[in-house]
């Protein structure tokens, strides 16, 4: 009784209250679900901890204990909330020093496009990167982005000079989601990657009109796309909620890291999103609705850890050739401001053709660009304001880089911008090359006629040799003999003599199936000369 009469003072009240609050904080935490045992456990059986931890409760006030709830709480969110966009580290660390190392040699790359000097400005098809390039209408928005899937993801092409089917070395065990909003998928989308894979125009697919060997090309092209993880979804009247859902179905079921959006622009859909969304359920314009758009799709790509293409119209002013940049996109400006890459694809103009006529003169075999890309936009990469020129194979969608140069077309030297050539090992560890002998070199069991022999494809790691030879030593030449051995072997990087190749495959077209390794390297110098001058074969250290 003495005791309680000396609890109940006035002088204590406030002491009372407060403790009195904490247990009641506790029960309705616990009558939520809500483990508080790390806080006060009343049945903790350990004397000295128990003891502890009551004195520590005696210590607490409501406010701890609800932060130390909200710590608890705060944790489990940030891994597992839903909310796009967030990111967080310790500042340093492993990470960091994975960062650094893997910028040895210039950079770290991602998947290729089928520009290889794209690939350089860009750094390739990295996660978390949201590239963006703007075209008119019939300049092949959709076809170049179906080019760039078929050069990185399908299993296989037609080389068109060795006349065979090679293995793509570009990337093939990863995945790609083709979402697209205008063309059919099975009559328009397919046969252009056919038309790639078989390296046949599509016309003729469309026709049914074939060369001789086309129609087994594009079967066996068929078979190619099948053993491919290219994934296509048609979305006409798209939302961000419908492609968000598309995209985390096929991350979460397949496993996809690179999608291509084609293509961004207004959708009825679209606007009743987000202006269910708008605050006082103001009317937004199309310009703020291309703006939210943006924003979205770059959260997307932080929040499922992918590379995300697509593409945008251009406004009426295109043809001003004054105009490169963010200003003639159909619109919105503001798209461009949530790009890591923006650029713009054109057709060249008569202008633009005339002022880089010195640079076409006797070089890429009479080639001239019928397409370039104007890169005015390269979020933490240093090459900006450069144009790709390219040559475009519409028939077939296969592409040629010839050169790159400046704003004002002057060209850039290749010492400063030069090509990167991706090749994807087993184990899916990028390797990049400035040089295309350095790719692993090719070697599959499929014939010129597009049939299988049943042998396994492989990559063959490109060291040990590099031949060249006179064909005036003879038949029974040391070097001929070692040359044809590391050809066999797949040891060989290249063989500077078209006859030896010919003489080579003579030997082979009796059999059912031919099989052989093929070279990966012209038969000229890095001057363009033919090389006929006999040397020993090196090995390189």
């Amino acid at each position: 009784m003495g005791q309680a009469v000396t609890k109940c003072h006035p002088m204590n009240f406030e002491a009372n209250y407060n403790e009195l609050r904490k247990f009641s904080l506790l029960r309705s935490l616990m009558n939520q679900g809500i483990d508080v045992t790390d806080i006060y456990d009343p049945n903790e059986f350990d004397d000295d901890e128990g003891e502890n931890k009551k004195k520590e409760f005696v210590k607490m006030t409501t406010d701890d204990i609800l932060l130390k709830i909200r710590q608890k709480l705060m944790s489990t969110t940030l891994d597992y909330t839903t909310k796009a966009g967030r990111d967080s580290v310790k500042a340093g660390g492993a990470e960091l020093q994975k960062f650094v190392e893997d910028r040895k040699n210039g950079g770290s790359y991602g998947l290729s496009y089928s520009s290889n000097f794209y690939t350089t400005i860009t750094g390739g098809m990295k996660p978390r990167h949201f590239n963006m390039m703007s075209a008119g209408t019939g300049t092949g928005k959709s076809r170049q982005s179906i080019s760039n899937i078929c050069h990185t993801f399908a299993v296989e092409y037609y080389d068109n000079k060795l006349k065979k089917f090679v293995p793509n070395p570009h990337g093939t065990q990863n995945a790609v989601l083709y979402i697209g909003t205008e063309m059919e998928l099975v009559d328009e989308v397919e046969p252009i990657m056919l038309a790639y894979i078989a390296d046949v125009p599509q016309d003729h697919i469309m026709d049914y009109d074939y060369a001789e060997g086309e129609y087994e090309r594009v079967l066996y092209a068929i078979d190619v796309l099948d053993r491919s993880q290219i994934y296509l979804e048609y979305v006409p009247d798209y939302d961000i909620s419908t492609l968000e859902q598309t995209i985390e179905k096929y991350v979460l079921q397949k496993n996809v890291r690179h999608v291509y959006f084609d293509y961004i622009h207004i959708t009825t859909d679209l606007i009743a999103e987000f202006q269910g969304e708008a605050k006082a359920k103001m009317q937004l314009r199309e310009d703020q609705v291309l703006a939210n758009v943006g924003t979205k799709l770059k959260e997307l790509t932080r929040k499922y850890d992918i590379s995300l293409d697509t593409w945008t119209q251009v406004s009426g002013d295109w043809k001003n050739e004054n105009n490169r940049d963010q200003t003639i996109i159909r619109g919105s400006k503001a798209l461009a401001d949530k790009a890591d890459i923006a650029g713009l694809m054109m057709r060249p103009t008569v202008a633009e053709l005339r002022k880089i006529d010195p640079i076409l003169k006797n070089r890429f075999g009479g080639q001239k660009p019928n397409v370039y890309y104007a890169i005015y936009k390269n979020r933490g990469g240093k090459y900006v304001n450069v144009k790709v020129w390219l040559y475009v194979d519409y028939s077939t969608m296969r592409v040629s880089d010839l050169f790159c140069t400046d704003y004002d077309n002057k060209l850039i030297d290749k010492a400063f911008l030069p090509e990167t050539f991706v090749s994807v090992n087993e184990d899916g560890v990028v390797n990049y090359s400035r040089h295309k002998e350095d790719v692993p070199v090719v070697v599959t069991g499929i014939s010129a006629n597009g049939t299988s022999n049943g042998d396994t494809t492989k990559l063959v790691k490109p060291t040990k040799y590099e031949a060249i030879y006179s064909d005036e030593t003879g038949g029974d030449d040391p070097a001929e003999k070692a040359i044809k051995e590391a050809m066999e072997s797949g040891e060989v990087t290249s063989v500077v003599s078209k006859k030896l190749q010919t003489r080579l495959d003579l030997e082979k077209e009796n059999e059912a199936n031919m099989y052989s390794t093929k070279v990966t390297r012209e038969d000229f110098d890095n001057d363009g000369w033919p090389v006929d001058k006999f040397s020993e074969i090196e090995e390189e250290e």
